[in-house]
């Protein structure tokens, strides 16, 4: 398709140039506080949130005029706050849950948005679910494990002081290391 109007090309080109220096910041912040990783020319990663109680992830961010898809959580995103609740929604793919929660014991709500392919939280169980495998890998003071759960991920609930007691389903066949490292109510 041929575009006639000669100020096509250089919008174009100067877009792309604009794009190109966003993508060079690697690292930004939003009016909200939250910071976004740059990973590709479509995808970002939180980073960090600042102290905020209810944190819903967004799907999408803006950023000096271009939109990224929010498609992870980085390490320790909510390090330093005291989280009550997390919303996140169906656009994330990549969690690294060692750490997700560190630090982390007065979260009570954990919920992933319906529709998301890798994760879920079925059954309203307060937690984060791989569910191609079935293994609970982040969990919280609230969590109820469901049945058909395989495996308890390492560090799944490591430091959730808060933690009362766990019911494991007879569906739990192995449980990792440090799962329950630093839970001083059990």
């Amino acid at each position: 398709i041929f575009n006639s109007d000669p100020y096509y090309f250089i919008n174009s080109y100067e877009l792309a140039e604009r794009k190109k220096e966003v993508l060079s910041e690697c690292i930004f912040s939003t009016d909200d506080g939250y910071t976004y990783k740059i990973i590709d020319e479509e995808s970002v990663f939180l980073q960090s949130v600042p102290f905020v109680r209810n944190v819903v992830v967004p799907s999408v961010v803006e950023y000096k005029g271009f939109e990224f898809n929010v498609t992870g959580l980085g390490e320790a995103p909510f390090y330093g706050t005291e989280l009550l609740s997390i919303f996140i929604p169906k656009t994330i793919q990549y969690i690294l849950c060692d750490t997700l929660f560190a630090h982390q014991d007065v979260i009570e709500s954990v919920i992933i948005e319906d529709g998301n392919p890798k994760y879920d939280s079925r059954n309203n169980c307060n937690a984060i679910i791989e569910t191609a495998t079935n293994t609970l890998l982040c969990g919280c003071k609230s969590t109820i494990i469901p049945y058909g759960i395989t495996e308890v991920a390492n560090r799944a609930f490591c430091g959730c002081k808060t933690l009362p007691s766990v019911v494991l389903p007879n569906s739990v066949q192995s449980i990792g290391e440090c799962s329950f490292k630093d839970c001083e109510k059990m």
